[in-house]
């Protein structure tokens, strides 16, 4: 069996530059026996875990990010119990995420919400996803949803590591919603746009 990283859905919220990222993973396990899933991602500068949850079945669990030691602790704890616990570690520039268990045949959605201030360089500014923090599975299905507002114009918009095509929706906003497969992204995905003064 394996374990299948069906889909990811990367949804960006930009506005003066605060970034509020939200990203949503279906996650099936092909194995014949329980399995846990983990997953460890990159965090770019000045990024923060804001948010983690997942479901058993209809019912949402939201987990609390708590520091590395204290989260493995806890943790143990709970997969002892025969409890259902799903956790976050931040540590430095990464976070892991552990949920336990995950029956056979299951698909076990899970969110974790970040959030960041984005700094300006020569009137651009720069989101990029780390091409680690994507399914290693070519067949997986990535979708971007974007949208960057700011009381500034905005200038132009690229897009990089995806071929896709943002929508000026007007002088001050932007949006892209792009959807492909893991195959077809090649290294990070970077979004620059130019702020006009």
């Amino acid at each position: 069996g394996t374990l299948a990283h069906l889909t990811q859905r990367h949804r960006i919220r930009v506005h003066d530059q605060v970034m509020a990222e939200q990203i949503d993973l279906q996650l099936r396990n092909d194995f014949s026996q329980e399995v846990e899933v983990s997953a460890r991602f990159e965090l770019t500068h000045d990024q923060k875990v804001d948010g983690f949850s997942y479901y058993n079945g209809a019912e949402k669990i939201v987990g609390e990010v708590l520091e590395k030691q204290a989260a493995r602790e806890v943790y143990s704890q709970l997969t002892g119990m025969q409890r259902d616990p799903g956790i976050v570690e931040q540590e430095g520039n990464f976070f892991r995420f552990s949920v336990f268990p995950v029956a056979p045949g299951e698909t076990k959605p899970v969110q974790l919400m970040t959030v960041r201030s984005l700094a300006t360089r020569r009137d651009w500014v720069t989101i990029r996803i780390p091409a680690r923090n994507l399914p290693e599975d070519p067949k997986a299905v990535v979708t971007l949803d974007l949208e960057i507002s700011d009381d500034v114009p905005i200038g132009k918009l690229e897009v990089e590591g995806l071929n896709a095509l943002a929508e000026r929706r007007s002088e001050r906003l932007f949006s892209l919603r792009h959807e492909t497969l893991r195959a077809d992204i090649s290294g990070d995905i970077r979004i620059r746009y130019q702020l006009r003064s």
